[in-house]
């Protein structure tokens, strides 16, 4: 056969391609009715307008933050996007600068006071500490004595009546502190009293006192002229707040008590445990100026869970702290290891007391301080729980036994030579 014969005839090509087309256009005609294609199906036509179409039929996105990958030099690794870093905690409130006190803070020199002796035979913490809670009655002889045993540097001194500051003052000389008691002042308070409060507080001041100590007894028993229980955000109590503020004082406040004492001691209280530290927050959050020491960690330590909840307010509230006074007999049934991440975590907001009063031994002081620097097996300030100690580390104990108490009590410890 010729190569001329191989050739189709015109009117043959035409014919196929006529059923061609005809088979793809029945085949486009019926496609709805065919199995999806992987990969190739395209959304169905759409009489609605652009703006109007559903989110899902616009295709995805890059995020600008990550644009397209550009070639570069072989072996070169696209550069890492940044992660989002948490939000900073505010830095800690305090009327002062007191890192020249922290600078000029005394070491020890020569032998070591007997009770850091025998807490580190081999050598260890070089300077005294700083107790931001006591109530003291005993002589200036005895009392020195005591600091001088222990490696006490000053004690924060809150007496229970209005009258002794004088007294107070004479017996405890500088760097202690003298904090004046405004309990006798608010049981029975109205618009009246607010003025000879104020005088009074004017009185404490020349005698000496070098802050505010408010007692459980606001929101537990103290009521107002109306028999009414007096709030711990009482509103006429805040020029209180103010004037400490103005004067640069620490407010030192116990605010309800543990759950059992609550429960044993305050059935009847119309403000439960949680509800008065809601109240004092409020006086936290409206009082920005005023530096709040919340003793006895606020109480807020009868579970793991209110542990945290106290660390949240310290993280919110620059101008909050709290002291771990007579506490660490309930701190040893909590779980340690979440106790001692508590402590280093608001290292910052943390200072050492112990409420210590007359009848308190050596003894006890030297089992307090080894709860908190040591591991060694150790018994409680009050000698109630016996558990092994946190072991905190040196960087956290400087701030907690006295760089802390230096910035709270600012005004009253910079100028102590």
């Amino acid at each position: 056969m010729s190569d001329i014969s191989r050739i189709r005839h015109p009117r043959a090509c035409l014919f196929s391609l006529a059923v061609a087309v005809s088979v793809l256009f029945t085949a486009c005609q019926g496609s709805e009715g065919l199995p999806e294609q992987p990969g190739l199906s395209e959304a169905p036509p759409s009489s609605a307008p652009p703006e109007t179409l559903p989110v899902e039929s616009t295709p995805p996105q890059a995020p600008a933050s990550e644009p397209p990958s550009q070639p570069g030099p072989v072996g070169q690794q696209p550069p890492e996007t940044p992660t989002e870093q948490p939000p900073a905690r505010p830095a800690p409130y305090a009327y002062c600068d007191a890192s020249a006190a922290i600078a000029a803070y005394p070491r020890f020199s020569g032998q070591l006071p007997e009770v850091v002796a025998r807490l580190h035979p081999s050598g260890g913490r070089d300077y005294p500490v700083i107790d931001a809670h006591t109530h003291l009655g005993t002589s200036a002889a005895e009392e020195a004595d005591a600091q001088r045993r222990i490696g006490l540097y000053a004690a924060v001194q809150a007496h229970w009546d209005a009258g002794s500051t004088a007294q107070q003052r004479a017996t405890y000389k500088k760097p202690n502190i003298i904090q004046f008691n405004l309990g006798q002042y608010l049981s029975g308070l109205d618009a009246l009293r607010l003025p000879a409060i104020q005088a009074a507080l004017d009185g404490q001041r020349a005698a000496g006192a070098g802050g505010i100590k408010i007692f459980k007894d606001l929101g537990l028993a103290y009521n107002d002229s109306s028999g009414a229980r007096l709030r711990v955000d009482d509103p006429r109590l805040y020029p209180l707040w103010q004037r400490a503020a103005d004067e640069k004082w620490a407010v030192s406040i116990h605010v309800a008590d543990p759950d059992s004492w609550m429960d044993r001691y305050y059935p009847d209280s119309p403000y439960s445990k949680q509800e008065l530290i809601r109240q004092f927050i409020r006086v936290v959050e409206d009082n920005p100026r005023t530096v709040f020491v919340a003793i006895h960690m606020l109480n807020l330590h009868d579970s793991e869970a209110e542990l945290d909840q106290l660390g949240e307010y310290l993280e919110r509230y620059p101008n909050l702290y709290a002291d771990s006074s007579a506490r660490s007999q309930y701190l040893v049934h909590r779980d340690q290891a979440h106790v001692r991440d508590f402590m280093i975590k608001h290292q910052d907001k943390l200072l050492f007391a112990t409420d210590r009063a007359e009848g308190k031994s050596i003894e006890n002081y030297e089992e307090e301080l080894r709860y908190w620097e040591t591991t060694a097996p150790t018994r409680t300030f009050y000698l109630a729980s016996k558990a092994n100690g946190l072991g905190l580390p040196p960087e956290v104990l400087e701030k907690f036994y006295y760089k802390n108490a230096l910035r709270v009590f600012c005004a009253q410890l910079s100028a102590v030579p």
